[in-house]
């Protein structure tokens, strides 16, 4: 797998970096914030109320660390909604941060681990079931809502929309071009499930199969 990250390689790798984190009520210096950032201070401020959800926290301050590194010299302060949990940022300025953020918290040989050891785990097929994951069938969202997104969220304590968001920029070597996570099921997995037919689906010889087929089949044979 390849990942496209938004800063070179070498960024940050060998410099100091003089900044830190600080918790403070910013509702009222700036009531639509979640997480400014003063540069001139040389120090994140946090806003103390993502401190409810760790996966919003851990991304929240990734992110911020993101405009530190990114985009020195463009703006003194960068400001988030403190409820959106859906990746559609205002500006490059926040396109990369996600990334950077996505990219810092779960760099891509580690989750090629945790995918090869989930799998394992559930005694699935690694070969079929990765080529499966790749398809918006009812199968796939299976995977992904029951087996992989609560084993990668729990093992990098991270939000489903921040590993939603991270899938969405892992590319398999398999299908060159193309998401791990197909584009179609970004905003769906973030929903609640609303398809029955997820109930339906169980594994058998290591691939997950809804049971509807072998109602068909049996149907015809009679």
């Amino acid at each position: 797998m390849k990942s496209r990250f938004p800063f070179p390689s070498t960024t940050g790798s060998s410099e100091h970096w003089e900044y830190g984190f600080r918790l403070r009520t910013c509702h009222a210096l700036v009531k639509t914030c979640s997480a400014p950032r003063f540069v001139a201070d040389r120090e994140i401020l946090v806003d103390e109320r993502v401190l409810k959800n760790e996966g919003r926290f851990r991304f929240t301050c990734a992110h911020e660390l993101g405009h530190v590194l990114l985009h020195r010299g463009a703006e003194a302060m960068f400001r988030e909604p403190s409820e959106s949990n859906v990746f559609e940022p205002l500006n490059r300025y926040e396109r990369e941060a996600d990334r950077f953020a996505a990219a810092f918290l779960m760099p891509v040989p580690l989750l090629e681990i945790e995918l090869v050891r989930v799998l394992d785990q559930k005694s699935l097929h690694r070969g079929k079931v990765m080529a499966l994951l790749m398809q918006p069938t009812i199968e796939s969202e299976w995977l992904w809502r029951r087996v992989i997104l609560p084993h990668i969220t729990s093992r990098f304590a991270v939000s489903l929309s921040a590993a939603i968001f991270r899938f969405g920029d892992v590319q398999p070597k398999i299908l060159a071009g193309e998401p791990l996570l197909p584009r179609e099921f970004v905003s769906l997995l973030q929903r609640k499930p609303t398809n029955a037919a997820l109930e339906g689906v169980s594994v058998s010889n290591g691939i997950p199969v809804h049971s509807a087929l072998f109602r068909k089949t049996k149907a015809k044979r009679k």
